[in-house]
């Protein structure tokens, strides 16, 4: 049997090179867009309207919010297709396709 020889590349691969081909892996890139969405939901709303509303979970490209009472939802879905604009530009991708909208006041009773 022979032995393979490995060489070293005559240039090194840039981190940030091995980096992107990392997180494209289907999982890791999923589990990453999903982390996102969840860290930006304030950014997108707003600190004000983020206290009335939480992302219960992010799946199959639609964003689920549970809010605190039926005005905010009704508040949430009446800006539905800008919230999607702005957290899809904001993640520099077209990952949010729709958002559901359901009060869960439960969530938010200490």
């Amino acid at each position: 049997m022979s032995k393979q020889v490995l060489r070293k590349p005559s240039h090194p691969t840039p981190l940030s090179t091995l980096v992107e081909k990392f997180k494209q892996r289907r999982s890791l890139k999923r589990g990453i867009e999903k982390l996102t969405v969840f860290k930006t939901w304030e950014e997108v709303i707003g600190q004000n309207l983020s206290q009335f509303s939480q992302v219960k979970e992010f799946t199959w490209d639609i964003l689920h919010i549970e809010t605190k009472n039926p005005s905010m939802t009704q508040e949430l879905f009446s800006r539905k297709e800008s919230i999607i604009e702005k957290m899809n530009q904001l993640l520099e991708d077209h990952i949010v396709k729709d958002i559901k909208i359901q009060t869960n006041s439960s969530l938010f009773e200490k």
